[in-house]
């Protein structure tokens, strides 16, 4: 057994400097380099471990990393600790947090979470210390997940925001790319495989490939968004190609533009987002924009707090049946939790991305939504209705449920209801 690991240990280490090339190989060196002098730093601050544990019953200390490698980990569970030690449901102490800074996703983020958290990189030492003396758990800062079951985000003032000189600063930028404080904007982002592929390299991520979708399908949408007097701005740290078009309201900053201070300050100001299921929406949710999530997946998953919000799902065609599968089915048999291209492929599951014209049709009702144009039908109620009837929601993921259906997707896919 242990030879089997090893040889599957010596095998994944040649795959990532395959993959990664000289870069890895240097951060590998710096890895080993940095553990050997590790165990003896840590061990010098043992005596600090046991004089925290004497002193629990008056002043409780705890230890921890940030999520800081995934932007929307990093920026909505930390939200989300911070929310939930005030409103009591874990104890409140003094809590201090350690990121590799070289490796953190966003500075602007960094910059906002170091004005508010006590962050150290020798906190990292305290944190391994701590895990070898019995009651380390007491000790330790545990993230809840990025799931608000407790509705804490809906009337609360988020703790992640910017300045107001960061936001007059935001102002000026904007002018340069040419969009004033007058203009309205609406945001857009396809999730690709780009991203990690440049910034994780060493790792295979193609079990993520199932909730890629591609940038072209949502130009039609943003075409009509600008045809609506709306300027349309492509969001994302990395992306696979750029936009191609001459339609100047359309704005591709992901790639002639972007920076990491512009994206938390373009998300929190948009009129909403028109997001696949890439973290970056966590930016727009904590500043309370409306979110459209396109290309959904899984559904179990959406975001069903998330008010004058709405989602239309990726669908799932079985290649046994030869068919798309229905809501129903998706939940009997649980896929409605699969995030894998591996495992929906072993279940003989193809992923179907929605189409030019699912999206913008959902585009077209967010909009008029939100600026109350939208008459819904006896229908439209009766076909929520029906699906969220269906939706078996998982408590462990979901509380206050706010979030709708596109209803142009249900009336289109009404089987999907059967």
């Amino acid at each position: 057994m242990f030879a089997n690991k090893g040889v599957a240990f010596f095998n994944s280490q040649v795959r990532q400097l395959r993959i990664g090339g000289y870069n890895v190989l240097w951060k590998k060196i710096l890895k080993t380099l940095d553990l050997i002098t590790f165990v003896p730093i840590v061990i010098l601050f043992l005596p600090v471990i046991i004089f925290v544990r004497l002193i629990k019953p008056f002043f409780l200390i705890r230890f921890g990393s940030l999520m800081f490698g995934r932007i929307g980990h990093y920026i909505l569970m930390t939200e989300l600790l911070l929310q939930e030690i005030d409103a009591g449901l874990r104890p409140r102490g003094f809590d201090f947090f350690y990121e590799r800074s070289a490796d953190v996703c966003n500075k602007q983020a960094q910059r906002i979470w170091r004005r508010i958290l006590k962050v150290s990189p020798i906190v990292r030492y305290f944190t391994a210390g701590n895990r070898v003396i019995p009651g380390y758990k007491d000790h330790s800062i545990i993230f809840p997940n990025d799931r608000d079951v407790h509705d804490l985000l809906h009337n609360s003032k988020p703790y992640f925001s910017l300045s107001r000189e960061e936001e007059d600063f935001g102002w000026r930028e904007m002018d340069k790319i040419g969009i004033s404080k007058n203009e309205r904007f609406v945001c857009f982002h396809a999730r690709d495989p780009a991203y990690l592929k440049v910034t994780q390299s060493a790792f295979d991520w193609a079990y993520h490939n199932c909730r890629d979708s591609k940038i072209e399908t949502y130009l039609p949408a943003t075409e009509e968004l600008t045809r609506r007097r709306y300027f349309c701005i492509r969001m994302g740290a990395v992306v696979e190609k750029p936009i191609n078009g001459d339609n100047d309201r359309i704005v591709d900053y992901a790639v002639k533009h972007r920076t990491d201070f512009l994206d938390i300050f373009i998300l929190s100001k948009c009129f909403f987002f028109l997001s696949s299921s890439g973290g970056i929406f966590n930016i727009p949710m904590l500043s309370k924009r409306p979110i459209l999530w396109v290309n959904f997946l899984p559904i179990q998953y959406a975001f069903t707090w998330s008010e004058n919000s709405m989602f239309v799902p990726k669908k799932l065609w079985s290649r046994k049946e030869q068919r798309v599968l229905t809501f129903r089915e998706i939940f009997k048999e649980d896929l409605s939790y699969i995030y894998s291209s591996h495992e929906f492929a072993a279940r003989g599951i193809d992923v179907v991305d929605n189409t030019p014209e699912e999206i913008f049709a959902a585009t077209c009702e967010m909009d008029d939504r939100l600026n109350g144009r939208w008459i819904e039908s006896d229908s439209d109620r009766e076909l929520q209705k029906m699906f969220w009837s269906i939706f078996r929601a998982d408590p462990k993921l979901h509380g206050k449920m706010r979030i709708r259906i596109g209803s142009d997707f249900l009336k289109d896919n009404i089987d999907l209801l059967n």
